[in-house]
């Protein structure tokens, strides 16, 4: 591609892109950088009329170390109707080998960037050091290699990782002291199964779950392993195939029940009810809406563990949840808590 239009700070411009739609782009990809734990900001350019189709910042802390700003602009590609080759890449330093590569195969015309991976290298940020220009000329055929333009408003670029490398540092040491494994909250189910295979094949099908981990212990033992359940907010949880004579969880088939139940709060209680059974779970009481307010429906998995299927509806104050506790078990008596005081049933809280 040529260009077609004034450069900016002496850098050539592609066809289409003019000084101001770049100048703009890099101003959103430094705003980006700027509000990122890690000082890296990128922007999609529509090249027809150099309008910003997306913009994004570093967000590896999460959990996903492909999240690179470049990269999480680059996937929103899936949805634009136009050619690839018509949009841009503007960051505020020189892709990685990986942002470069996926900016190669989704085919953009251009890669705009400020800050070199040799500056970074210099102040101490780790690098794969491979300059993008280098992995771009590799490209076979070579006319699929997007053009690539280093050192725009690159001053102001190196800024954010000089002024920044410092607390970026100080960032990747609390990162460092942080308990939690990446993508864990502070609690994880630990359940044991009868079949680690069968219950992941279960709780995908009841609730979009994803493999994360698969430890064996032998061949046909499964000794650990993590799935996560994008639905509540990416909660991992860890499965064990029983282990007699350790001291892990039994699976429920081996003490005829179980002691606790999972409560999972869904935005439809009747779907994902249905949805649970389908995928072959078993009816402990259909959906119904409670006197505190939550309608809600119990199933047992395959596994054997109790859920829970909750959406809250309204709030009850704790008397009024008092009165209804006391009304539901005067309507349905209980033997085992025959002779108790019916104080056993209060709840206890702010009205």
């Amino acid at each position: 591609m040529t260009s077609t239009s004034e450069p900016i700070d002496g850098l050539t411009l592609i066809d289409g892109l003019t000084s101001e739609a770049l100048q703009a782009a890099m101003t959103e990809a430094i705003a980006a950088a700027r509000s990122a734990a890690a000082p890296f900001g990128a922007v999609l350019l529509d090249l027809t009329d150099g309008s910003i189709v997306a913009r994004a910042g570093n967000a590896v802390e999460n959990g996903d170390p492909t999240a690179h700003a470049e990269m999480r602009v680059l996937r929103t590609m899936n949805r634009l109707s136009t050619p690839a080759a018509q949009y841009a890449l503007a960051s505020t330093a020189e892709p990685c080998p990986m942002c470069t590569a996926a900016a190669v195969f989704a085919g953009v015309g251009a890669i705009y960037y400020g800050t070199s991976i040799a500056t970074l290298i210099a102040l101490g940020w780790p690098q794969l050091d491979l300059p993008a220009r280098e992995l771009t000329s590799n490209v076979v055929p070579a006319s699929y290699a997007p053009v690539v333009v280093g050192g725009v408003r690159e001053a102001e670029c190196d800024t954010l990782y000089t002024h920044r490398a410092d607390a970026a540092l100080a960032q990747q040491l609390a990162r460092a002291r942080d308990p939690r494994p990446p993508g864990h909250h502070a609690l994880t189910p630990y359940l044991a199964v009868p079949d680690v295979h069968e219950a992941i094949a279960y709780y995908q099908a009841a609730f979009d779950a994803r493999e994360l981990l698969l430890v064996h212990a032998a061949e046909n033992i499964v000794y650990h392993a993590e799935i996560v359940i994008p639905s509540i907010r990416d909660t991992v949880i860890a499965l064990h195939e029983d282990l007699p004579g350790t001291a892990r969880a039994r699976p429920p088939q081996t003490i005829d029940g179980t002691t606790v139940t999972l409560t999972l709060w869904v935005n439809d209680v009747d779907a994902a009810f249905s949805r649970a059974i389908t995928a072959g779970g078993c009816v402990d009481s259909p959906p119904e809406n409670t006197y505190w307010g939550t309608r809600m429906a119990r199933f047992r998995c395959p596994a054997g563990h109790g859920w829970t299927l909750a959406h809250q509806l309204l709030e009850v104050s704790s008397a009024d949840q008092n009165l209804g506790a006391q009304a539901h078990l005067a309507a349905h008596p209980l033997t085992s808590l025959a002779g108790k005081s019916g104080s056993h049933m209060l709840v206890s809280g702010s009205s």
